[in-house]
């Protein structure tokens, strides 16, 4: 995910909207192929980290959801809970994906692991 990230944050410069918030002008927080961007770094949703993380759009290798206030992910492997955040949550083996919070912050990732 950090280096998912890195990547469209470097192209977001290229582009030049690294700077833009989605909730200010989600048309405008874009890449050039539709992912969607919060300071640059994708956002927590379908169209943004989930589509530029290889796999995580695979259904039957993960599980993930927005969690509660949408501005962040919650995900785990298929095999160990449904597109439930409390399933996801409880299963204790799972990565949370945090959207930056403004342009001077990057996306926080924190893997929970004590259900591994």
């Amino acid at each position: 995910m950090a280096g998912a990230g890195s990547i469209v944050y470097g192209k977001a410069a290229i582009e030049g909207v690294e700077r833009l918030d989605y909730n200010d002008d989600a048309t405008a927080a874009q890449l050039e192929d539709e992912t969607e961007l919060q300071f640059g770094y994708p956002r927590a949703t379908e169209d943004g980290i989930v589509k530029v993380v290889q796999g995580l759009e695979d259904t039957n290798e993960w599980s993930w959801v927005q969690a509660s206030g949408a501005t962040s992910i919650v995900a785990t492997l298929a095999s160990s809970a449904g597109a439930d955040e409390g399933e996801i949550t409880g299963t204790e083996c799972f990565v949370t994906y945090n959207e930056a919070e403004n342009s001077a912050s990057t996306p926080s990732i924190v893997v929970t692991n004590t259900g591994c």
